[in-house]
C-alpha cells in the first residue's frame, strides 16, 4: 500500500516469499510509481512490518489531537469519532462500495502499524495548520514543551 509520507518518499507494503522474492500488496501502483524513475539508482531499506500501532500514539491521537481539532471546529464532544472516520478518509482515501452505495474508508486506523499510524499523526497536524489553522503539537514536541516549561520554573 502506498502510504502518504509524502509524494517522493512513499512505503510499500510487502511480503516475502519462500523463495526470497518480494511480493507487493500493490504491485501496479508500485510500477506505476517505478515507471518515474526509470533508469535511475535508488536507495531501498526493508524493516519488518509491524502490525500494531502504539498506545502512545492512540493516546496522543485520540486524546489530545482529535479533542483539540474537534475543540477548535466547534465539534461537540460526541462527535469527536466522526472527526477521526473523516480524517482517516481523508488521509488513506476512500473508495466507493457498490452494495452499500458510499464511499467507504480504504484502511481502518485500528489496522494500522506504528509506521502507518506516524503518517497519520504527522498528516493531520499538517492538515490541521494548512487547512484550519489549527496548530497541534506532535507527542516529542510536547515532550521538549513541557521539559522547558519545567526547566524554566
Amino acid at each position: 500500500m502506498l502510504l502518504p509520507n509524502d509524494d517522493q518518499h512513499p512505503v510499500w507494503l510487502a511480503r516475502v516469499t519462500e523463495d526470497g522474492m518480494l511480493e507487493y500488496v500493490a504491485p501496479y501502483e508500485l510500477q506505476a510509481y517505478l515507471n518515474r524513475w526509470a533508469g535511475r539508482m535508488m536507495d531501498v531499506a526493508m524493516w519488518p512490518h509491524s502490525t500494531r500501532r502504539s498506545q502512545r500514539q492512540n493516546r496522543w491521537w485520540f486524546g489530545i489531537f482529535i479533542p483539540a481539532l474537534a475543540n477548535d471546529l466547534g465539534w461537540d464532544r460526541h462527535d469527536r469519532m466522526k472527526l477521526h472516520y473523516a480524517l482517516v478518509s481523508l488521509c488513506f482515501g476512500t473508495t466507493f462500495d457498490e452494495r452499500l452505495g458510499i464511499d467507504v474508508p480504504n484502511v481502518r486506523s485500528s489496522g494500522l502499524n506504528t509506521r502507518e499510524f506516524s503518517t497519520l499523526m504527522e498528516w493531520g497536524v499538517r492538515y490541521a495548520a494548512e487547512t484550519h489553522h489549527c496548530y497541534i503539537l506532535m507527542p516529542d514536541d510536547l515532550l521538549a514543551k513541557q521539559k522547558d516549561t519545567t526547566d524554566e520554573t
